[in-house]
């Protein structure tokens, strides 16, 4: 049944339903046994495992799906006849890869012809419309002919040819053999020269194959050798479009020690404490869960000492974030204040309030990790910042005494 705009039920006549879900077709595909679903039901019965045709439970001797043009055009006259009862036209469908159109594509791309670009437009297209189309992509050999791309870079179109390329690879399933074709150190150059590009997508998709080349531990290291990269993605944070994937990809990166003080030296701390600062809590976490791994590292605790707005701002996000966040927050500001023996670093957090939020942390509902931290900043504040007036409260003296008999 289709319910209309007034609230009218309206019969679906029975062959323009699809036997699996019961519903209108949308984009009507034949079997090979002769029985007609809708795509996406079809493909899913397929996709978990099943080879027998769900209406008759004959064999699918071949799991090839025709598009059924007539019976396409018959629901969508339907629909067109009963608009007038609130009934939707059928959406256009997407036309699935082909594997022969794939490979066909894979030689344009891999000739010297002026059709290059326009096959790695119509793949990204491809690549984009469906999940299935991207695994059909992957599958036929399409991550090396991109690498391919990257690699060579040849001609005066190799910078357009660059960006399409990472394009259809940040949509692209990579397992662990692929990651390491993409991620040789000729294909990284190129994707570190492509995140300064002009070209926001092209940015932003070369993050995204970086941040997801890095769970390859070789391909890890790799990324520490290659001039530019981490200076790029740090870059990529000036940019309010790109800076979700800059700091995913950043997160990703400076796992690696070397990585973490490559990004500090590029002025990461800096652009965190600005985009803190800017942005609202939409990006957090992620903001603040770098910092606390930035401040890992003596160069990432010694930035934010030296820093005048550093620590006011992560005292600030400890109680306004998710407690995700603020736990982030306070594994900061721990490191910090519990490595960094600057008088600033301790005057900074008490100007900012800091005392009253971590009691008022240790009275919420939040995770045991970050009371804990909060109760050992207490009380390191309380042994190095005597000649803070907030220190001298009976409200603070008390509840700290309570924390050394613990």
């Amino acid at each position: 049944m289709a319910r209309g705009r007034r609230d009218l039920e309206i019969s679906i006549p029975p062959f323009f339903t699809c036997p699996i879900s019961l519903e209108l077709m949308n984009d009507p595909v034949s079997t090979c046994t002769g029985v007609t679903y809708d795509r996406a039901s079809i493909e899913k019965w397929i996709d978990d495992g099943n080879n027998t045709c769900p209406a008759t439970l004959l064999p699918l001797v071949t799991k090839e799906l025709i598009p059924n043009h007539t019976l396409r055009r018959l629901i969508q006259a339907w629909c067109g006849a009963n608009s007038a009862k609130g009934v939707e036209r059928i959406p256009t469908p997407k036309t699935p890869a082909n594997p022969h159109t794939v490979r066909w594509l894979f030689q344009e791309i891999e000739s010297a012809g002026t059709t290059r670009i326009e096959a790695l437009q119509r793949l990204k297209r491809l690549a984009r419309d469906s999940v299935r189309n991207a695994i059909c992509i992957s599958d036929e050999g399409g991550p090396a002919v991109l690498a391919g791309v990257l690699r060579e870079n040849r001609d005066e179109e190799g910078p357009v040819a660059c960006e399409e390329a990472v394009g259809v690879l940040a949509v692209l399933p990579l397992d662990e053999a692929t990651k390491r074709k993409v991620g040789g150190a000729a294909e990284l150059e190129t994707m570190a020269g492509l995140l300064r590009s002009r070209n926001v997508e092209a940015r932003i998709g070369s993050a995204e194959v970086i941040e997801r080349l890095t769970t390859d531990e070789r391909v890890l290291w790799q990324i520490s050798a290659v001039d530019g990269l981490i200076e790029g993605l740090v870059d990529m944070l000036r940019s309010p479009p790109a800076v979700r994937a800059g700091l995913k990809a950043l997160l990703a990166v400076c796992s690696v020690a070397k990585n973490r003080a490559e990004a500090i030296e590029a002025g990461a701390v800096e652009r965190l404490v600005d985009i803190l600062m800017e942005r609202d809590a939409g990006v957090d976490e992620p903001c603040l869960c770098l910092l606390e791994s930035l401040c890992r590292c003596a160069e990432g605790r010694a930035a934010v000492a030296g820093h005048a707005l550093a620590v006011p701002v992560i005292v600030k996000k400890m109680s306004r974030s998710s407690p995700l966040a603020t736990e982030y927050a306070l594994g900061a500001l721990w490191s910090v204040c519990g490595h960094c023996r600057s008088e600033n670093v301790h005057r900074y957090a008490a100007e900012s309030g800091v005392c009253s939020k971590l009691f008022w942390l240790l009275q919420v509902d939040c995770t045991p990790k970050a009371k804990l931290k909060a109760s050992e900043l207490i009380r390191l504040i309380h042994s190095t910042c005597r000649d803070c007036p907030c220190c001298y409260t009976n409200s603070f003296l008390q509840n700290a005494a309570l924390l050394e008999d613990d």
